[in-house]
């Protein structure tokens, strides 16, 4: 590809192609088929769970998987095979009936009542034949100071369940799975959960897959000259600094990537470039900035204040990556759920 030829804009549009299937984004997509591999129209669906960190790479297997799936027309009908909903922030019951019955194609209010709002989105979900429904930033519905949030929210998904008989599959951060917790309609319908962990650079397996992949991205980047992503300094510094998630490492090349498009006669990305975006991205001092320092060292600094802030385990993100890891971590009140709910409840836990 010819870069001189193209604007700035031009340039910089290209990035959002990127597309690298690296083991981890694998592992997702095939997940997510085999969930939709299970579908069938004559029993009631399943559901299962896609979680990790901001950046560990959820949404983009699930939008590529879902774009497979395009609209369809039968007799005049459409045909929504797959039907992928992002939730806004702070998603009510309400706004999730809305934002699912907009993916298909079906104008809603949220001044609806909420009973007529979710029969609507279970009749058009089955007169579309829909076999799998992706909800995205699933969170957004059940996290929240109590558990009644995420009994609402796995109450909503049995509904579906049950009623419009498709496989759900819900995504998002740690708090996306309280709902299979707190529910125990949904918890006995939850076939699985995956967790999308980081590439590890102590495991020479993952170190190597993770440099396969920045190797991948580099001729990819609009630049002239490929900058050695996969070699020495530069691939050590992005692992720390997207903490060896692919997504997060995708934010810091694209985002460094226009800033170098922008100074106009570079050849390719540089540390320097790395050093003032990801200085500038991540608000950090430079004994914290692994384009900078040592990265060892930064690793071993992000690693310290990490402990002393939450105690969390070794294996968990850097906190650097992660700005909802005080969230995760806090404990819930048990919340007021209705007494017919709390009664149901009982009842099943009995009969187990």
């Amino acid at each position: 590809m010819n870069f001189d030829t193209m604007t700035s804009e031009e340039r910089k549009t290209c990035l959002d192609n990127i597309t690298v299937t690296h083991p981890k984004f694998v592992e997702a997509f095939l997940f997510i088929k085999r969930h939709h591999g299970n579908y069938r129209p004559t029993k009631k669906g399943n559901c299962k769970f896609l979680i990790g960190i901001t950046g560990a790479g959820k949404s983009f297997p699930l939008e590529k998987y879902a774009a497979r799936f395009p609209k369809e027309t039968e007799v005049g009908k459409d045909i929504r095979r797959v039907v992928y909903v992002s939730l806004p922030p702070r998603s009510g019951m309400k706004a999730v009936a809305v934002a699912i019955l907009l993916e298909l194609g079906i104008l809603a209010k949220e001044s609806w009542s909420y009973p007529k709002l979710l029969k609507l989105a279970i009749f058009h979900l089955k007169e579309q034949k829909v076999e799998l429904l992706i909800l995205d930033e699933f969170q957004s519905c059940v996290e929240g100071l109590t558990n009644l949030r995420a009994w609402e929210g796995a109450d909503l998904v049995k509904e579906i369940l049950d009623k419009a008989r498709c496989q759900v599959l819900c995504a998002g951060l740690e708090d996306a799975s309280d709902a299979r917790d707190v529910n125990p309609q949904l918890g006995r319908r939850n076939r699985a959960m995956l967790r999308l962990t980081p590439y590890s650079w102590t495991n020479k397996e993952d170190r190597l897959y993770f440099a396969a992949a920045m190797k991948e991205v580099d001729p990819l980047l609009p630049f002239k000259k490929r900058a050695g992503l996969d070699k020495g300094e530069l691939l050590h510094g992005i692992h720390v600094g997207s903490g060896g998630h692919f997504g997060l490492a995708m934010d810091i090349l694209k985002g460094t990537s226009e800033d170098a498009i922008d100074d106009g006669e570079s050849l390719m990305i540089t540390m320097p470039h790395l050093y003032r975006f990801y200085r500038g991205w991540k608000d950090v001092e430079d004994d914290l900035n692994p384009f900078k320092g040592d990265p060892d060292i930064v690793r071993a600094r992000v690693e310290e204040d990490r402990h002393a802030s939450s105690g969390r385990s070794k294996d968990a993100p850097p906190a650097v990556s992660s700005r909802r890891s005080s969230q995760a971590s806090r404990k819930k009140k048990p919340g007021r759920i209705p007494r017919s709910r709390m009664k149901f409840g009982r009842q099943r836990s009995d009969a187990a």
